[in-house]
């Protein structure tokens, strides 16, 4: 079994670009690693992710994405992008915490760790089921 870290962004692509940075960088210290990066998308244009993802996983088969289900959001007067993404993101905890059985059925799970970029209140469902220290230069 494969010993895996899954990292979690925020929608937008800048947060995606940084954790498969992030996901690079832990695979020079550990080339043995399997990263998996949890992608959703959100209601509104945020750009586009796909040709990204398609060359980051064609050059860089250690790092997995995993597309999680779209959710519907209930009626909202809002368009603020970042009370929209945080709904996203709550509502998505299901879809996480499955993709996150189904991963760990293939992986070790000794030292897991769940990445999200975006600090709110509204990322109460970052899931770190184990802390881990690294050491990157």
């Amino acid at each position: 079994m494969e010993e895996a870290i899954v990292l979690y962004p925020s929608p937008p692509i800048g947060h995606l670009i940084s954790m498969v940075e992030l996901g690079k960088l832990l695979l020079t210290q550990k080339p043995s690693l399997c990263i998996h990066i949890l992608i959703t998308s959100v209601p509104y244009d945020s750009g586009s992710t796909a040709p990204y993802i398609a060359n980051a996983a064609a050059t860089i088969p250690s790092i997995k994405f995993h597309h999680l289900p779209t959710v519907t959001l209930p009626s909202t007067k809002t368009t603020h992008h970042e009370e929209l993404t945080f709904e996203v993101l709550r509502l998505s905890n299901p879809h996480v915490r499955e993709q996150l059985l189904s991963i760990s059925k293939n992986c070790r799970w000794e030292k897991p760790l769940v990445v999200a970029l975006k600090h709110s209140e509204g990322i109460k469902h970052t899931v770190l089921l184990q802390e881990q220290k690294l050491t990157i230069n």
